[in-house]
């Protein structure tokens, strides 16, 4: 799906994933958790040679506990969380978003995987393709 760009390649990503917690966490935790994992996607992302990132957002639904989002426009942005999460929390939907130049779309695909791998880890979660 790779497109060029002013003379760079356009990549492109989009999923979706349930995560179930083994136990409740708080949203202090949930916050600063998925803004390491963007921030360590966006780092990965400029190790790998990516050029440019037009965006990737990242939204996450927690649903009767609320919602958060984030979103990071260049490699060293520290992204910070917006929205309102009510309650500690054990399942969320996760929708990552992602668009960069400079990359191969193959390449993107299987960073977000790994990154979406890891996060999962990181909170002891089974995570289920939405």
């Amino acid at each position: 799906m790779g497109h060029d760009h002013s003379g760079m390649e356009l990549a492109l990503f989009s999923k979706e994933v349930n995560f179930s917690l083994p136990n409740l966490v708080s949203p202090t935790m949930i916050c600063e958790t998925v803004k390491g994992f963007l921030m360590d996607l966006c780092r990965d992302l400029k190790g790998e040679r990516c050029k440019l990132i037009g965006h990737i957002k990242v939204l996450l639904n927690m649903r009767v506990a609320g919602y958060l989002f984030l979103s990071a426009t260049s490699f060293d942005q520290i992204p910070y969380c917006k929205g309102r999460l009510e309650k500690d929390t054990s399942e969320m939907t996760i929708a990552i978003n992602a668009i960069v130049y400079g990359f191969k779309q193959d390449l993107l695909e299987q960073l977000v995987n790994r990154k979406l791998q890891d996060l999962s880890q990181r909170f002891h979660a089974v995570m289920v393709r939405h």
